[in-house]
């Protein structure tokens, strides 16, 4: 009798820790419930991005398949600088894609050379990519071209000059561009015709 009844009490105590167990898992996934929905009813309350707590977007300045470029600013920067901010859809990319961007990313970190595009910053976020790179205010060295309808001798030499400089820039630091084109080649200002950055 006395066997039996330690025996039900071990089973009692058994029983009761499988229970407290059970609380405690439902416990956890009920948190983790509450979590996720948190985050999730974070962003449905529109709360800023990384990105978005540093930087104002403004008028676009081109679009691509992928990408948007918009002109942005510092949100705390009383001079106002302009950037070019690419803003790429993460939807948008395949795989490979995306492998390109993010090495293109790790590249442009590393340039540092007059003649090409700064990059200043880059995010990571849920749906985007933001690269903050500078902003060139002449456009595109095609344009120009046909705006001008041609360049003088001078003009071409000042240009293909700054361009080699910054392509033997690239090369010595064993990078290729790969596709180098009017297109990919900004001009500082509307003013001159000659000063041109890699894009």
């Amino acid at each position: 009798s006395r066997s039996s009844s330690r025996e039900k009490s071990r089973s009692s105590k058994g029983g009761s820790s499988s229970r407290e167990k059970t609380r405690e898992k439902g416990s956890r996934e009920k948190s983790s419930r509450e979590k996720s929905t948190s985050r999730e009813s974070s962003r449905e309350r529109g709360e800023m991005t990384r990105f978005e707590e540093l930087y104002r977007l403004k008028g676009v300045l081109g679009v691509g398949a992928f990408s948007t470029v918009r002109e942005g600013q510092r949100r705390h920067d009383k001079k106002r600088v302009s950037y070019a901010v690419k803003c790429v859809n993460r939807s948008k990319l395949t795989e490979e894609d995306e492998v390109a961007l993010l090495d293109e990313v790790s590249i442009l970190q590393a340039m540092r050379h007059p003649n090409i595009i700064r990059l200043y910053d880059f995010f990571t976020e849920p749906n985007m990519y933001y690269l903050v790179m500078e902003r060139m205010c002449g456009g595109e060295l095609f344009d120009r071209i046909v705006a001008k309808a041609y360049y003088n001798e001078k003009e071409a030499r000042d240009t293909c000059k700054i361009l080699l400089e910054a392509v033997a820039y690239c090369h010595d630091n064993r990078v290729a561009h790969r596709d180098l084109k009017p297109e990919n080649l900004l001009l500082l200002s509307e003013e001159d015709d000659s000063t041109v950055k890699i894009a």
